[in-house]
C-alpha cells in the first residue's frame, strides 16, 4: 500500500511538471508568434511609408517643372523680344490651357506648402 501511494505521488507530481513545462514552451511560442506577426506588420508599414515618399517626391518634381513651364511662358510673353508667335499663342484658345497649367502649378505649390 505504501508503494501505491508513493506511485501516487510521484504521478501527480510528473504530471504537475508536465504542464507547467507546456504552458512555459507554449507561452515561448506564442511570444515568436507575436514578434514576428509584429516584424510583418512594421515591414508593410515602412513600404507604404517609402511608396508614400515616393509618390510626393514624383508629385513636388511635376509640380516645379510645371511652375518653372509656366514662368517661362510667362517671362518670354512678357519680355516681348521675338517672341511675337508665342504671344499669338498664349492669345489663342490654347491660353485656357495656359491658365489651366498655371492653376495646376499654384494648387500644386499650396500642396507642397501645406
Amino acid at each position: 500500500m505504501n508503494t501505491g501511494l508513493i506511485a501516487t505521488v510521484l504521478a501527480v507530481v510528473s504530471l504537475l511538471v508536465t504542464f507547467l513545462l507546456g504552458r512555459k514552451s507554449g507561452a515561448f511560442k506564442e511570444n515568436e508568434k507575436l514578434r514576428l506577426n509584429l516584424e510583418a506588420y512594421t515591414e508593410k508599414m515602412e513600404t507604404q511609408t517609402r511608396n508614400a515618399e515616393t509618390k510626393a517626391e514624383t508629385a513636388e518634381k511635376k509640380a516645379e517643372l510645371a511652375t518653372r513651364v509656366v514662368e517661362a511662358v510667362r517671362e518670354a510673353a512678357e519680355s516681348g523680344s521675338g517672341m511675337e508667335e508665342l504671344t499669338k499663342q498664349a492669345a489663342s484658345p490654347d491660353a485656357d490651357t495656359l491658365a489651366l497649367a498655371q492653376q495646376q502649378a499654384d494648387r500644386a505649390r499650396e500642396f507642397m506648402l501645406r
